[in-house]
């Protein structure tokens, strides 16, 4: 079986990058979303043409509504110091 993200509310939410010199938070493009990856547990964006960008933000509300997201997957996360397998 092949999980499959849940693309719709990534068009509703809001991504904010710290800006290189005024660092000040401006939306991340929607289309270097979809054309990007994240690094580093998430800490980075790496845009298609290998910029790689820092300092991210969501809304409170944005963020709330991806915990639901990931919770109504049923998948589960371990930390790395978890020593219990199951």
């Amino acid at each position: 079986m092949t999980w499959r993200a849940p693309c719709p509310a990534w068009y509703r939410s809001t991504i904010y990058v710290r800006d290189a010199h005024s660092e000040v938070p401006a939306p991340l493009a929607a289309g270097e979303l979809l054309e990007g990856r994240f690094a580093r547990g998430a800490h980075a964006f790496i845009t298609k043409s290998r910029v790689e960008l820092r300092g991210m933000a969501v809304q409170r509300g944005d963020l709330w509504s991806a915990i639901a997201i990931l919770k109504s997957t049923g998948i589960r996360f371990t930390r790395r110091d978890d020593t219990s397998s199951g």
